[in-house]
């Protein structure tokens, strides 16, 4: 009878050692959750600091393509009326009324210095 006292305290030990490890194994799985977690958690603060950058960076250039656009809006404009200005002279040089006018005068100026009109 004494040996069977025994072996159930024997059992009860050994479960009692069986229930230990499965929490030291249960305690390491979640050490090793919580280091992953924060691993991630870092990961994506770092990831948020570079998107936050790349967003400004990109509002910073959408800013200045703004203004560059701006700028060639006012040069187009610009250009176009020194076209039109440039349009304008040449044809009123490409006239024939002004060549008609530019030969009378020039005629006149001859005749004058020629001293056939005085």
């Amino acid at each position: 009878m004494a040996g069977e006292i025994m072996m159930p305290m024997q059992s009860s030990d050994a479960a009692m050692q069986m229930l230990i490890e499965q929490v030291r194994r249960l305690s390491d799985s979640v050490d090793r959750f919580n280091s992953t977690m924060s691993q991630m958690q870092q990961q994506l603060a770092r990831m948020e600091a570079e998107n936050l950058h790349t967003v400004e960076r990109r509002e910073k250039n959408e800013a200045r393509l703004s203004k560059v656009e701006d700028r060639v809006g006012v040069l187009e404009a610009w250009r176009s009326e020194q076209r039109g200005e440039r349009g304008f002279l040449a044809a009123v040089l490409k006239s024939p009324v002004l060549h008609v006018i530019g030969g009378v005068i020039v005629g006149l100026v001859a005749a004058i210095k020629g001293g056939v009109i005085k």
